[in-house]
């Protein structure tokens, strides 16, 4: 089992300070949509990066214990929010990925892409 553990400070109007570990404190605060401020993190823009770089931790596990070599890994996400009869919800998050890889194939089977 692992365990995570952050924690969450108010600052100011509509911002916090969140805190993991002895990490540097990350700066977020309501996104412009909801009258927060443009040049901060928000929690929506945290929660759709959490799932590319998430994605991207899978990617490097598998090509490291795979042995795949790779030159480029990059990806953009994508979140939607929709209001829903439960409130507003993320209903969908696309993550473009764009890799360059030495043996595309190889790379495919590492990845469980193919057999």
């Amino acid at each position: 089992m692992f365990e995570f553990t952050t924690r969450t400070a108010w600052r100011a109007r509509k911002e916090c300070s969140i805190h993991a570990r002895n990490n540097p404190a990350v700066i977020v605060a309501t996104p412009p949509e909801f009258d927060g401020p443009q040049d901060t993190w928000s929690p929506e823009e945290l929660f759709v990066a959490s799932v590319g770089s998430c994605l991207m931790s899978t990617f490097l596990y598998f090509a490291e214990t795979g042995g795949v070599e790779f030159q480029l890994y990059q990806s953009t996400s994508r979140g939607l929010m929709e209001k829903t009869p439960e409130g507003l919800r993320f209903t969908k998050i696309e993550v473009d990925i764009e890799i360059d890889v030495d043996d595309p194939q190889e790379a495919r089977k590492v990845m469980k892409l193919e057999k």
